[in-house]
């Protein structure tokens, strides 16, 4: 398979991260597992209607509501098409404990369906009741047959302003959320939880996302286990290095994770695959004049010159002559 068309992926997918203390960092395997499921899981709380200082939004300023769903949506735009992704928040009712599994399944091509429950209502903004019942929220996803896909490994991207409540998870809501974290993470198919925890928190909230990152299985590196970020840019910052490490890109780690028709051969007949996914091939249908051949642009079919004779090894051909093939050589295993 040609690297242009190749995910990277780091080796801690492979290593199972349960026993490493930060993302990644492990020496390269041969294979290329399948891509991650990767869940979005984001806090609706009522205090997610506050900036990232915990005030009311003045004039001109966002939310961490606002800034958390559109740092989201970049990486839903950037990443839809090259890993299954799906969708959650919590709770998901007004002055409620509710939670429930996906609000979007995951799965390929689910960005619009993301970005709608993101940004439509009920779910366009956070509850003036909310509350923050992260523990019953996880359990819930864990227990969904969707994560039980067992050639893949499972990961849930929680992304909260605080500490779980005890409203929702019982006398000690942090015991609580740690023990459904690492239940999750120790299911048969394990499913693993990064943290994100976004905003000026209080010392007892760190320590207690701390704890609950841990538990994940997938811990930060730095002077918290999980992912601290308190505006816009450090949010972005870390989302990017999160998914860069689960699923990286060109120029990423050295492992690749290859999925879809990327990574199953090929499509059938009359087909084409485009963002790893199998669709209808103009060119099955486009007849070109002598001396042409049908060129598939990723919307249509257009007719370009071809070459005459097969490209040397290392070239390919463009509209009718031989040059050079960025992708001409192998790739490693």
């Amino acid at each position: 398979m040609s690297s242009h068309v190749s995910l990277r992926l780091s080796v801690g997918l492979m290593s199972g991260l349960a026993g490493i203390l930060a993302l990644g960092w492990a020496s390269p395997v041969e294979a290329a597992p399948r891509c991650p499921n990767l869940t979005i899981l984001l806090d609706e709380s009522a205090s997610m209607k506050q900036t990232p200082k915990g005030v009311a939004p003045q004039t001109g300023e966002l939310s961490k509501w606002q800034i958390a769903t559109s740092s989201l949506r970049t990486i839903v735009n950037k990443y839809d098409g090259l890993l299954p992704l799906g969708y959650s928040n919590f709770p998901y009712r007004e002055s409620s404990c509710d939670t429930r599994s996906f609000n979007v399944p995951v799965g390929y091509g689910t960005r619009q369906a993301i970005i709608d429950a993101m940004f439509a209502f009920p779910t366009a903004y956070p509850w003036n009741g909310g509350s923050t019942p992260t523990c019953t929220a996880v359990s819930n996803l864990a227990a969904d047959p969707a994560l039980k896909d067992t050639t893949r490994q499972q990961y849930i991207l929680l992304v909260t302003d605080g500490a779980p409540e005890a409203v929702c998870c019982g006398a000690d809501p942090v015991k609580s959320t740690v023990d459904a974290i690492t239940a999750a993470a120790s299911q048969s198919v394990p499913v693993r939880t990064i943290v994100v925890g976004f905003g000026n928190l209080p010392a007892a909230e760190q320590t207690a996302l701390d704890q609950m990152a841990f538990a994940g299985g997938v811990p930060d590196s730095g002077d918290h286990k999980f992912f601290s970020a308190d505006s816009a840019a450090t949010l972005d910052t870390k989302l990017a290095s999160i998914l860069k490490t689960l699923v990286g890109g060109d120029a990423g780690a050295a492992v690749t994770c290859e999925d879809g028709c990327y990574g199953s051969g090929g499509c059938p007949s009359g087909q084409v695959c485009l963002k790893n996914a199998c669709v209808a091939n103009p060119c099955s249908t486009q007849s070109c004049p002598s001396g042409q051949s049908c060129l598939f642009t990723g919307t249509t079919g257009t007719c370009v010159a071809a070459c005459s004779s097969p490209c040397p090894a290392g070239t390919r051909c463009d509209n009718g002559s031989c040059v050079a093939d960025a992708c001409g050589g192998p790739c490693p295993a």
